[in-house]
């Protein structure tokens, strides 16, 4: 459909950036399959920038309801070098789009702009810069669905951060209050659960100790955590789960979130539970684990980084093959929750419901 055809205020237009991101990419084609049947759901198939901002131009003071994706890992392309251009390309559209919404009198822009990120809330700073002017500029209609738990913690984190210091009281408060958690829009493969793993404990990803100190610290501890080597545009390829691939080798994988971002579940926890490999994972972001459904011993094993003796009976734990049959146990009840709970239809459902909460409050 054409931006040009939008007319009924109770439907949600999605915004498809068809040029720099693919729906069938194996993380979104179910979900997005589910949309497209949804007749509440219409998808905008347009990458004219010019045509968006006419549109909103000439419509703001209709209560329209148009959504924004903010994708960063759904590029086409095999490298990083392809990842990084497409995506400075896509800031750069969706800047000059908010750009123009700042522009217009909040008293009379009556639209609902519904922006998910794909992304912790610490994201592209121009882009997120330009988010935040939109709600502490108190568009009423303007709400962030970020991954991040929006708390008591996400609460601090606005109201702290650097880059907040120039904000009032109450701008800080209005980012708060349009924030909401949506998890991920990323619906995994699953893989058949393997019973042949290597048995070693990797680790992969960013390792900087300032940014991820215990994904930098773990391998320090036994000698059978090995590090992946990691190519981030295998990672990202559209038509690549050559990554999946590997962590579905081993029969644990660790992963944790940055330093700064608690809160708010990286990729990787939704990847090696998908591969059916044991979800490693720290006890420094307790509610982030507790929000997406994980439980000690049951369907991940959390590590203790503030008691080094426990934190190595831990790592033996896992690697003595006498108790392999009382890991698969773990691991299998990962892969079942990632199997039940993190499946096209429920992201679907939540993503839905949440719309429908936001759009009911503000009636």
């Amino acid at each position: 459909m054409n931006i040009s055809d939008i007319s009924d205020i109770n439907k949600y237009y999605l915004i498809n950036w068809f040029k720099y991101y693919d729906k069938n990419d194996f993380k979104l084609k179910e979900l997005f399959a589910l949309i497209s049947e949804d007749d509440q759901f219409v998808e905008i198939n347009s990458s004219d920038t010019k045509e968006i901002i006419q549109f909103i131009k000439d419509n703001y003071e209709i209560g329209y309801t148009l959504i924004f994706p903010i994708y960063s890992q759904d590029f086409k392309g095999n490298s990083l070098n392809d990842f990084c251009n497409q995506a400075k390309r896509l800031h750069h559209e969706i800047y000059k789009i908010l750009n123009f919404i700042f522009t217009i009198d909040k008293n009379i822009f009556k639209m609902n702009l519904i922006i998910p990120l794909r992304d912790v809330w610490k994201g592209p700073r121009p882009i997120r810069t330009k988010i935040q002017n939109l709600l502490y500029k108190q568009i009423r209609n303007c709400y962030v669905l970020t991954p991040t738990i929006v708390d008591k913690a996400f609460n601090q984190f606005i109201m702290n951060d650097d880059e907040n210091k120039s904000l009032s009281l109450k701008q800080k408060e209005q980012i708060i209050d349009r924030s909401r958690s949506f998890p991920t829009f990323y619906c995994y493969k699953m893989y058949k659960f393997n019973n042949d793993v290597i048995n070693k404990i990797a680790v992969s990803g960013q390792r900087k100790s300032s940014k991820y100190p215990e994904r930098a610290n773990l391998p320090k501890y036994n000698t059978d955590v090995i590090v992946l080597s990691y190519n981030m545009g295998e990672r990202i390829s559209n038509d690549s789960t050559g990554y999946l691939n590997r962590l579905h080798k081993y029969k644990c994988c660790f992963a944790s979130n940055h330093r700064k971002i608690r809160g708010s579940p990286v990729l990787k926890f939704y990847e090696i539970l998908s591969t059916g490999s044991l979800l490693l994972c720290s006890n420094k972001d307790m509610k982030s684990h507790e929000a997406i459904g994980l439980e000690n011993r049951i369907n991940c094993i959390i590590i203790n980084f503030d008691d080094v003796e426990e934190l190595q009976n831990t790592l033996n734990y896992i690697l003595e093959p006498s108790n392999v049959e009382e890991i698969n146990k773990i691991r299998r009840n990962g892969h079942e929750l990632a199997r039940t709970i993190y499946t096209a239809n429920n992201r679907y459902n939540q993503f839905k419901q949440l719309l429908n909460n936001i759009i009911n409050i503000k009636g």
